[in-house]
């Protein structure tokens, strides 16, 4: 969840120092507005007044950085438009003014927003702001590694998959409970990821001294010990080398597999089984006396 949201965090704050750097490079002078023509200029806010021909409408005088001047005019609430502020103001030119000896232009206002954080320019500071969550994320996500890896408690036994989709996985067993199920992390739990049968918390290994249990945590497709089902919130004993079944496919051998008979081979034969037993004792003997 804590990455989710750094992620967001430095996402939004990169695309918002993008959006106004991007903004800012499309500014247009006030000497360059063109009558009826949408355009954003970076301007002063300068003194501000209620007309007395259109009650709800207040002007203000605008002045870019390049000497160019003009009058603001909106029907907006302007009580958060600051005096001797610096804003991107929206909008488009109208008629020209007169005033004193000097004409002009009437700009009619959209929208604002501020230009400056601290006296400093908006991009300039949400950019360096997305870059140092980003490094901060960054190095968050490598000591968090780092400390989860060195505190990983001695192994006491593994589990491999030995059915199902997820086939060949073996996993290190630490800690008193091992989580089983669905897209755990591998590193402390059974972690099940092509198995759509399979509940996210199927359930869990308890390790007790030197007997190991599963407890099912009420999942959906059910679990079985060696063929045997196993109740929800119910625990039973796993002996080693026991077949740990979730749901209808996949099948898990707690513990390292038992010794091989000695007198007994079992050899895989894709769809079955072929147990070949060795030639008992003094049986080569007999064979050459009858012959």
């Amino acid at each position: 969840m804590t990455r989710r949201v750094l992620c967001s965090l430095v996402v939004a704050l990169v695309c918002a120092g993008a959006v106004v750097a991007q903004d800012a490079a499309k500014l247009t002078r006030i000497r360059d507005l063109r009558f009826g023509v949408e355009a954003t200029i970076k301007a002063r806010i300068g003194e501000r007044r209620e007309t007395a021909e259109k009650p709800g409408t207040y002007v203000f005088t605008l002045r870019d950085d390049f000497g160019g001047m003009a009058l603001g005019r909106t029907s907006r609430d302007i009580r958060d438009l600051r005096f001797g502020g610096t804003y991107y103001v929206q909008g488009r030119r109208a008629e020209d003014a007169l005033v004193g000896a000097h004409t002009q232009p009437f700009f009619d206002v959209v929208s604002w927003r501020p230009a400056y954080v601290s006296g400093m320019p908006l991009a300039y500071v949400l950019l360096p702001a997305g870059v140092a969550v980003a490094v901060a994320l960054i190095v968050f996500l490598a000591m968090s590694r780092r400390v989860k890896g060195a505190a990983l408690p001695a192994a006491w036994d593994q589990a491999e998959i030995i059915a199902g989709p997820d086939q060949g996985k073996l996993f290190m067993l630490r800690g008193a409970r091992v989580p089983v199920g669905r897209k755990q992390d591998p590193a402390t739990a059974i972690s099940i990821v092509l198995d759509d049968h399979v509940s996210r918390q199927h359930g869990v290994l308890i390790r007790e001294g030197n007997v190991t249990y599963y407890e099912d945590t009420n999942s959906t497709g059910g679990s079985w010990v060696d063929e045997q089902k196993v109740n929800p919130h119910h625990r039973v004993p796993v002996p080693p080398g026991a077949r740990l079944r979730l749901g209808p496919y996949t099948v898990i051998r707690v513990g390292k597999a038992a010794e091989e008979d000695s007198r007994t081979r079992a050899f895989d034969a894709g769809s079955f089984v072929v147990f070949a037993a060795e030639t008992p004792p003094g049986a080569d003997t007999a064979e050459r006396a009858d012959a």
